[in-house]
Order: structure tokens, then sequence, then C-alpha cells
């Protein structure tokens, strides 16, 4: 079964305000045209409802967007609850038991990454790449781990600080990454893969296509949804991590996909 993660046209006021708020407590920042896209609403809608954000101090408009005001930022990043944290948790560590003496990894972006960094802090002989600040921090005591930042332009996903930007992936091209981890937004029969951002596409088209294995996260409600852009198709992956509670259809069609899917289930 898929199931579209499009909002529709008809979606009350509050429910658009809630979403704005949601996206600018993420990305801290944001284009009109996009908003218009993913709330399937017209620009004038949008703009009315950044009037009103912008009248609560929440948000500063710009020219054709809007900014977090940052104090929003500061207060409500350690309050914001992700009521997936176990199954994330149960994901992380299948992926952490991929992980093997010697390896060069990537860790990428989110709350899986860096779970997965705190069930490998202890290896030895790792070469870890990143820009999951969290992550490099959970490493940084290991002598034993080599870490290694691309480096970028300091942004925050949730409560995860990460780097990003054309210089993290101008120094990505000039490596070779054996093992890939990273996380996608949706899993689709139809189009694959899909991430939030243009910049996540290029980064992870980039290192898909020099890694010797590639292993997608995605908690089980990222299936049948997808996101704003399109990364590549299901064969993309040689492995992809999920819960156990991912639809039937998935588990049926990954049987004959060729590339392996995990299924975590809740300890016991």
């Amino acid at each position: 079964m898929w199931v579209s993660c499009e909002i529709p046209p008809c979606m009350f006021a509050e429910n658009r305000i809630k979403k704005i708020k949601e996206i600018l407590l993420e990305y801290r920042h944001i284009d009109c045209q996009t908003l218009s896209s993913l709330l399937s609403v017209s620009m004038n809608t949008v703009r009315r409802d950044l009037d009103k954000l912008e009248n609560e101090n929440f948000l500063k408009k710009t020219h054709g967007g809007a900014v977090l005001v940052e104090e929003n930022f500061e207060v409500q990043l350690n309050d914001i609850e992700d009521p997936f944290k176990e199954e994330k948790r149960q994901i992380a560590e299948i992926a952490a038991g991929m992980v093997e003496d010697h390896d060069i990894i990537y860790l990428g972006q989110g709350f899986i990454c860096l779970e997965i960094a705190k069930r490998i802090k202890e290896r030895s002989a790792l070469t870890v790449v990143t820009n999951n600040i969290n992550a490099l921090v959970e490493l940084a005591g290991n002598s034993q781990i080599r870490v290694i930042v691309p480096g970028g332009e300091l942004q925050a996903e949730g409560n995860v600080l990460e780097l990003k930007g054309r210089y993290s992936l101008n120094n990505l091209k000039k490596m070779l990454i054996r093992k890939v981890f990273v996380p996608v937004s949706g899993v689709t029969v139809d189009l694959g893969y899909t991430c939030d951002t243009e910049e996540e596409v290029e980064l992870y088209q980039e290192l898909c296509g020099k890694a010797e294995e590639i292993v997608f996260l995605a908690d089980y409600t990222r299936f049948g949804e997808r996101s704003l852009c399109h990364l590549g198709p299901v064969a993309m992956a040689d492995k992809v991590i999920t819960n156990a509670q991912v639809p039937n259809t998935f588990k049926e069609f990954f049987d004959t996909s060729g590339v392996t899917l995990f299924t975590a289930f809740p300890e016991t």
C-alpha cells in the first residue's frame, strides 16, 4: 500500500500553522514557494499564515520567506520530543552490528546516526567521517577511532547539530568511504527514496556513487510516504534498516527487489 504524505488542500489553518512551526524549528528558515508546495495552498495563504506567526514573534519575515526568531529556537530545541526514539534506537542497534574493525564509514545526520555512534564508540581501528556534531563528540573520547569532519555551516536538526554546505560536499568528493549510513525521509514502491532537501540529495548521490555499501535508515512510519525531493530508486541502496512494524507490502516488495530489508524488533 502506498500512502502519500502530501497535505490536502483543505488543511485547516491551525494545522498549517503547526506544520510551519515544525518546519522552522527543524530548519530555522523556509521560503514561501516551498511552503506553498508543501501545504498545497496559495502564496497569499502562506503569507497570511506567516503574518500571524510574525505577530506572535515566532518568526521574522524575509524577502520571499521567513526565519525563526532565535529565542524560540533556544527555548524549544530541547522540548522537541520524538515519539519514535525507541524505534530509531532499534534501527541503530542493527546498523552498529554492521560496522567492522578497520571500516571507513560515513554517519549521516539525525538521531539514528547519533545512536549508532553511541554503540560503536568502544570499537577500535575505525575511521568515521561525519558532520553530525553530536555523533563526533560521542566518538572523540576513543583514540582508536579516527574521526574526520568534512566541515561546513553549522545547522541544527531537532536536537542534533551538524555541518552542511558546499564546503562539506567538496571535501567528501576527495574521500573513499566503504560504508554509508544515512537516514531517508520517505520510501515508496514507485519512487524509491525521498529526502527533505536538494542538498541532501546531492550529498547522498555523491556518497553513494563511490561507497562499497549503502545502508539507508528509516523508521517504519517513513514507508508509504514521500518527501519533497526525489533521491533515487529502491535499488540505489544495498541494505535498508527499519522496524518490524513496516507494512507487509514493503516486506514483500523488498523480497524481490535485490535490496536486503532488515527489520528491528523491540527488546523484550
